[in-house]
């Protein structure tokens, strides 16, 4: 499998910085190769979709900087966007297919239930849907 564009979604909390910079380190390693972010603000009902002030919407400048500086840190540059939407799923699956990416690396957290662990919403939705490879990051709480 060539890989020639990554896509990182970062929602900007558990591991994402992790997985953002195991982006980096592969579109460093596979030299040519493209990486772009996608940051989905959920917006709630309660707000419309085009909101300044629901949550989450004001940091997003400052999500995508902090990104940046990220990527500088391995001499890697990123396309980086902030999408407004109600579930990120689905952003993220057309955010893919749209740019044509190869990968897109998408972190999860395990949900425990009687059935065993499950995987969160947004990165089942994202394996289920996506037409691309997709790479599940999922890193210890405590960071190592």
């Amino acid at each position: 499998m060539e890989i020639n564009h990554l896509l990182v979604a970062y929602r900007g909390g558990g591991g994402d910085d992790e997985l953002l910079r195991m982006g980096c380190r592969l579109v460093r390693e596979l030299r040519g190769a493209k990486l772009s972010l996608v940051h989905v603000v959920e917006v709630p009902m309660s707000f419309a979709l085009d909101a300044t002030d629901a949550p989450g919407v004001e940091l997003a400048e400052q999500v995508l900087e902090h990104c940046e500086g990220v990527g500088n840190e391995f001499g890697v540059s990123l396309n980086g966007e902030t999408i407004p939407a109600r579930e990120a799923g689905a952003v993220i699956v057309e955010a893919a297919t749209n740019m044509g990416v190869d990968v897109v690396l998408v972190g999860t957290g395990e949900v425990h239930g009687s059935g065993g662990n499950q995987l969160r919403p947004t990165p089942e939705f994202v394996m289920q849907n996506a037409s691309c490879a997709v790479l599940l990051g999922r890193f210890p709480r405590n960071g190592g």
